[in-house]
């Protein structure tokens, strides 16, 4: 380690000046010219700023789940509420689906959306084997809602 007591002072300039928003920012930035010589700059209003823009921003949700096979030849859904089990990919994915579907429709409920978009995207990793065959790794459900 580098201390004031060694020969090597090694310091660190930021060419742009750091700006702090957020109601936390001028605490965060307090000090920190010890580890770090940069020019503060703290707009009009930066301690909102960040809540402004949440509250301007869109709003929604994500939800992931997993599929993965055991030993026996099942396949686990692991989903927020859960895991399930099924006999088949396509039955454990076509849930992945409807939960995606429901947790939307209740978070829509919740926070009192007339209207929103819900992207789902299923991906299935495999892996080449010796013989010329894919081996199956899982799939990833990723669920995106929007208002």
């Amino acid at each position: 380690t580098f201390d004031r007591h060694r020969a090597v002072e090694v310091s660190y300039k930021l060419k742009n000046p750091l700006v702090g928003i957020g109601a936390p920012a001028k605490f965060m930035l307090r000090d920190i010219e010890t580890f770090l010589e940069s020019e503060k700059i703290f707009p009009e209003y930066a301690e909102v700023a960040n809540a402004v823009g949440a509250a301007s921003g869109a709003g929604g949700m994500h939800v992931d789940m997993t599929v993965m096979s055991d030993a026996n030849g099942r396949f686990l859904l692991y989903a927020p509420g859960g895991m399930h089990i099924f006999r088949s990919l396509e039955d454990a994915k076509a849930r992945a689906i409807e939960l995606s579907r429901e947790c939307a429709c209740e978070y829509a409920r919740r926070m009192e959306y007339d209207s929103f978009c819900l992207d789902i995207h299923i991906r299935d990793r495999s892996a080449p084997t010796a013989f010329g065959t894919e081996l199956y790794i899982d799939t990833s459900v990723v669920a995106m809602m929007r208002y």
